[in-house]
C-alpha cells in the first residue's frame, strides 16, 4: 500500500499525546460532557498530589485511539492496485438533421427524442459510461465517455437541430471507434430514419440500437430552386422552382415571389399526392439580387417552405466558337441566352492574336484539336490532348445505357432517343466524371483541371440524332451555363445547408466580416491577400452576408434537400441483432483510493461514542 500525501502521518503523533492526557490526574472541579462518558468510574483516585496515575485499561482509550488512526490513515490518503472494474460503453447518436424539426411528435422529433435520451440516460447503471455524438451536417462530440450524469445531461441539452443532412455514416464510424474492444459496449441511434447514403455504412454490423422517433409524412416542399438566363428575352431571368406534395392528400397552394423584401408574383398551385411541379417565374431585372419562394400550405415542416436564391446581373458569355461548320451547334449557343458568338474556322496559335483564348470566357471546339491548347473554359467535341487520358478507342454504334441527370450539364436532358454511328471511348481521367456510358466505356465526361473547366465529347454531333432531338438545345444551354465563369461564382453564391462558403474577397480586402441570419455583425479570421476564405457554420438556411472595405456580397444558404423533405418515418436498413461478439480487452490493474472506507470507519467511531453518552444521560 502507498499513500499519495504521506506528511498526513505525522498526525498519528496525536496517539501519544491522547495517552499522556489519560496519564494525567485531573485537580479540577468536575464536569460533565459528552465525550467523557466512560471516563467517570476511572476517575476515584483524585485526592492524590502526584500528577500521574497508573495507566488501566479504558474502552474510551481504545476507541480515541482507533479514531485517532483512522483519521490518520484517511488523511494520507492510501492507494492499493486492484483489477479496473468494467464499465459498459454506451454511445448516443442524435439526429440533428432538418427532418427532426417536424412537428408530427410534439413539440417535434427532435426535442421528442431529446427527452427519450434523457430518460434513457437517466435509467444508466452506476457503472455504466456514455459517450454523446450530434450528428447534423457534421459529427460533434458533445460529451466524451463519462458516468456523470450531471455533465450528460448537460451535454444532451446543448444539442442543436440544423437545416442540414444529418452524416450519419461518419457517426456510425467515430462511434465504431470508441467501443471498439470493449466488451458489452453498444451504440444507440435516436432518429426519424431519414438517412441517405446510410447503406453504405462501412458497420454494418455494429452492435447497434435504433431509437424511431415520427409517426407520419405531411410535408410539402421546395426541392430545387435556381435562376437562369431567359431563353428570348435577355433581359429577363427565369426562376425555377421544384414542389412536391409528399402528403397523402391532394393539395393547393400559393407560391410567392418576392425581390428583395417585395412580393412580385403569385401563381397557384395544385399537386397530387405524391406528385410534383415546376413553377416558373420570368423576373424583369430588379435593383435586388436576392429572390425568395414560399408557399402556404400547412404542413408539419416549416424549414423547407421557403427557400432564398442569389443571382447577380447576367453578364453575357464571350463564346468562341472554331468549327468547320455546324449550324445545329451554332443556333442552339445563340439561343441559349445573352451570348457574344465568335466563329472561327481555325483555332488562333498565338495568344496575341485577335481572336487570342484569353478574351474569351468559354471555347467550343467542334472536331478541332489546337496546339497550344486554350486555357479558358473549354467545350470538346471530339477533340482531346495526348495527356488526358489514354489512347481512345473508336466504336461503333455504341448503345446509350445510362447518364448522370444529376449532373448540371444533364439536366432535363433526356438521351434515350439519341443513336450515335461512331464515338470514341475515354479512360477517365482522375479528375473527371462519367456523363454519358455505353457498354464499350464513357463517351462523355465533365470535370476540372486545375482552374479550367472542361466538358468532353467523344462523338461528332453530325454522327448522331441529337442536333434533331429537343433535348440538344437544352443541353447546349446547359452546358454553357455550367462553363461560364460568371455562372460559377453566382454558384458559389448558393449552397446547401452544411457546406462551406468560399469568398474570394478583393487582394486589397483588410478585414472580412460576417452577419449571419439572426445575428449581429462579426469578424471573419482572415488574412489579408489570401486567395480564398472559407466560413463553415452554415448549419442555420437564410442570408449570410459578408462586408469588407469598399464592398459587400450575400451567400443564400438552402435548406433543400428530397432527403430531409421526405419524413417518413422509416426504420434504419440494418439488422441490429445480428451483430458477432466484441472481443473483450484485458482488464487493466489500476490504483484505486482507499480513504472514503477509513473516513467512514472514523466517523462511525465517533457516532458511536455520542449515541452511548445519549444513552447514559
Amino acid at each position: 500500500m502507498s499513500f499519495l500525501a504521506p506528511l498526513a502521518l505525522w498526525f498519528a503523533l496525536s496517539i501519544p499525546a491522547l495517552v499522556l492526557l489519560h496519564l494525567l490526574k485531573r485537580r479540577h472541579r468536575t464536569h460533565p460532557v459528552p465525550s467523557t462518558v466512560l471516563w467517570d468510574r476511572h476517575l476515584a483516585d483524585t485526592r492524590a498530589q502526584s500528577p500521574w496515575q497508573r495507566l488501566r485499561a479504558q474502552w474510551l482509550l481504545l476507541l480515541q485511539i482507533l479514531l485517532l488512526a483512522l483519521a490518520v490513515l484517511a488523511l494520507a490518503r492510501p492507494l492499493s492496485s486492484s483489477t479496473a472494474t468494467p464499465s459498459p460503453l454506451r454511445v448516443l447518436i442524435l439526429d440533428a438533421s432538418a427532418s427532426m424539426q417536424s412537428t408530427d411528435v410534439l413539440p417535434s422529433r427532435f426535442e421528442a427524442a431529446r427527452a427519450e435520451a434523457h430518460r434513457w440516460v437517466q435509467g444508466l447503471g452506476p457503472h455504466q459510461t456514455l459517450a454523446i455524438l450530434q450528428a447534423g451536417p457534421g459529427v460533434l462530440v458533445r460529451q466524451a465517455p463519462t458516468s456523470d450524469r450531471t455533465a450528460l445531461r448537460r451535454a444532451l441539452d446543448a444539442c442543436q437541430v440544423t437545416d442540414g443532412p444529418a452524416r450519419i455514416g461518419d457517426a456510425l464510424r467515430l462511434a465504431e471507434s470508441l467501443i471498439r474492444n470493449v466488451e458489452g459496449a453498444e451504440i444507440h441511434l435516436f432518429s426519424d430514419g431519414a438517412l441517405a447514403g446510410l447503406d453504405a455504412s462501412p458497420a454494418p454490423a455494429l452492435p447497434a440500437v435504433f431509437h424511431p422517433v415520427g409517426v407520419r409524412r405531411r410535408n410539402v416542399a421546395f426541392t430545387s430552386l435556381e435562376v437562369r438566363p431567359h431563353p428570348e428575352n435577355p433581359a429577363q431571368r427565369t426562376l425555377l422552382a421544384s414542389l412536391v406534395n409528399l402528403t397523402p392528400d391532394p393539395v393547393e397552394t400559393s407560391v410567392t415571389l418576392a425581390a428583395g423584401t417585395e412580393n412580385v408574383a403569385v401563381r397557384t398551385v395544385s399537386l397530387d399526392a405524391g406528385a410534383s411541379a415546376s413553377v416558373v417565374f420570368n423576373v424583369t431585372p430588379w435593383p435586388v439580387e436576392v429572390f425568395t419562394v414560399r408557399h402556404d400550405a400547412p404542413d408539419d415542416l416549416a424549414v423547407d417552405n421557403h427557400a432564398s436564391v442569389v443571382s447577380p446581373p447576367p453578364v453575357p458569355a464571350r463564346i468562341l466558337l472554331a468549327t468547320r461548320g455546324n449550324a445545329f451547334l451554332q443556333r442552339a449557343i445563340l439561343a441559349s441566352g445573352p451570348v457574344a458568338l465568335t466563329v472561327v474556322q481555325d483555332f488562333p496559335d498565338t495568344p496575341d492574336s485577335p481572336d487570342s483564348p484569353a478574351d474569351w470566357d468559354i471555347v467550343i471546339l467542334d472536331g478541332l484539336t489546337p496546339s497550344p491548347w486554350p486555357s479558358a473554359n473549354l467545350l470538346a467535341i471530339a477533340a482531346s490532348p495526348p495527356d488526358w487520358f489514354d489512347q481512345t478507342e473508336p466504336v461503333s454504334n455504341p448503345a446509350i445505357v445510362d447518364w448522370q441527370a444529376g449532373h448540371p450539364v444533364l439536366r432535363f436532358v433526356g438521351l434515350d432517343a439519341v443513336a450515335i454511328a461512331k464515338a470514341s471511348t475515354a479512360t477517365l481521367p482522375p479528375w473527371g466524371n462519367a456523363l454519358i456510358d455505353t457498354p464499350q466505356g464513357p463517351v462523355a465526361f465533365a470535370g476540372q483541371h486545375r482552374s479550367q473547366r472542361i466538358l468532353w465529347l467523344g462523338f461528332d454531333l453530325l454522327d448522331t440524332t441529337w442536333p434533331l432531338r429537343v433535348s440538344f438545345p437544352v443541353f447546349i444551354a446547359n452546358a454553357i451555363q455550367w462553363l461560364h465563369p460568371h455562372a460559377a461564382r453566382s454558384a458559389a453564391l448558393n449552397i446547401r445547408a452544411g457546406e462551406p462558403i468560399r469568398l474570394q474577397p478583393p487582394q486589397s480586402a483588410a478585414r472580412l466580416e460576417i452577419q449571419p441570419p439572426g445575428e449581429d455583425w462579426q469578424e471573419v479570421p482572415y488574412s489579408p491577400g489570401a486567395p480564398q476564405v472559407a466560413y463553415a457554420r452554415t448549419d442555420r438556411q437564410g442570408l449570410y452576408r459578408f462586408r469588407w472595405p469598399g464592398g459587400e456580397t450575400t451567400v443564400a444558404v438552402q435548406a433543400i434537400d428530397p432527403v430531409e423533405s421526405d419524413t417518413t418515418p422509416r426504420p434504419i436498413p440494418w439488422q441490429t441483432s445480428a451483430h458477432p461478439p466484441v472481443a473483450a480487452s484485458a482488464l487493466p490493474s489500476a490504483p484505486q483510493e482507499r480513504w472514503r472506507g477509513f473516513a467512514a470507519a472514523a466517523l462511525a467511531i465517533l457516532l458511536l461514542e455520542a449515541w452511548f453518552q445519549h444513552r447514559r444521560t
